[in-house]
């Protein structure tokens, strides 16, 4: 079955740098985009579909809905790899926009398998949109344990130090982080740090009012090794995360981990207990007491020995997504 990928392969978002994963380990025939321009893709996406049997659409993008209509005319199989929800991220980050929203719909409408990135995120789908509930699927995103960790530059993990990724975006919810810390060291004396990395946000300017904070901004991908490894603990406590590589690769190099019952990674991590996911991500007594419990008792070996890596490999999942196409 000879393929065509189309998605983003240059940016530094989940779902190109899981293209960009996908990419290494698809069939060596597989094929994808190359122009830049609106309509330069879509005449070249108009060329290559007749060259392959199937087309994955990977990532929310308006070429999408042209193409499943190419691929119905041509008698060509596709799927979308669905990484993200527009409508409920929109209302989240408080950032809704209608024009988007109705993209995405006209997508899921015409896409005849949806395909999304983790079992938790196909639950929530198959409850919120019960019409497509037939069509839709699931493949966790892969790992790409190899290539996870870099040991180009020894870090000395500091012991009061926490990270969490996201900036400001209130979907990420890093500002109840801030507050469970602030809690933490105004009650117990304990003088943590929190590293902040990503993109601004609404809730930015309130997150680095903390003296405690230090903002990052954006990091490369390759470059993220040395802040998990100088972290004690990763948070991750999202309100709503399809998946989220963050919390595996925290935890291969090094970090224990604390997940919020939202995000879509742990699906995956089947040795996790009660006192490692934040059910409510709003709760900053839950936030502070579990982070307290962490600094105590380490939860790291026995997380990540409780992932099945080659149940949760790139190779599983891409031979999982032919299999659908097949199907």
């Amino acid at each position: 079955m000879k393929l065509l990928l189309v998605g983003d392969l240059i940016g530094n978002t989940g779902p190109a740098n899981v293209n960009k994963a996908l990419k290494k380990y698809l069939p060596t025939d597989t094929i994808f985009l190359e122009k830049k321009t609106k309509t330069s893709r879509v005449i070249e996406l108009f060329i290559k579909m007749r060259k392959v049997d199937a087309v994955i659409f990977s990532g929310m993008s308006k070429i999408n809905i042209i193409g499943f209509k190419l691929a119905k005319l041509l008698d060509v199989k596709s799927v979308y790899l669905m990484h993200g929800c527009r409508s409920i991220e929109g209302k989240i980050n408080q950032n809704y926009n209608q024009r988007d929203v109705n993209a995405e719909n006209e997508v899921l409408e015409l896409a005849p398998r949806i395909i999304c990135v983790s079992e938790f995120f196909m639950n929530w789908m198959k409850k919120n949109y019960p019409q497509y509930k037939e069509k839709i699927t699931y493949v966790n995103n892969g790992i790409d344990w190899d290539g996870m960790v870099s040991e180009k530059v020894p870090v000395e993990r500091d012991s009061k130090t926490l990270l969490a990724v996201g900036g400001g975006m209130p979907q990420k919810n890093i500002l109840s982080i801030c507050r469970a810390i602030d809690l933490i060291n105004r009650k117990d004396k304990m003088n943590l740090k929190l590293i902040v990395i990503g993109k601004g946000g609404k809730d930015i300017e309130e997150i680095i009012s903390y003296p405690f904070v230090n903002y990052v901004g954006e990091v490369k991908y390759e470059e993220m090794s040395a802040y998990y490894q100088k972290s004690r603990i990763f948070v991750q406590n999202s309100i709503f995360e399809t998946f989220g590589l963050a919390p595996i690769e925290a935890l291969v190099n090094g970090c224990d981990l604390l997940i919020s019952q939202g995000t879509g990674a742990k699906s995956i991590i089947s040795g996790l207990e009660e006192n490692d996911i934040i059910y409510n991500p709003f709760d900053i007594e839950e936030i502070s007491s579990k982070i307290k419990i962490l600094l105590t008792k380490s939860n790291n070996e026995r997380l990540l020995k409780s992932i099945n890596k080659e149940e949760t490999s790139i190779e599983f999942a891409v031979s999982r997504i032919i299999d659908i196409l097949r199907g």
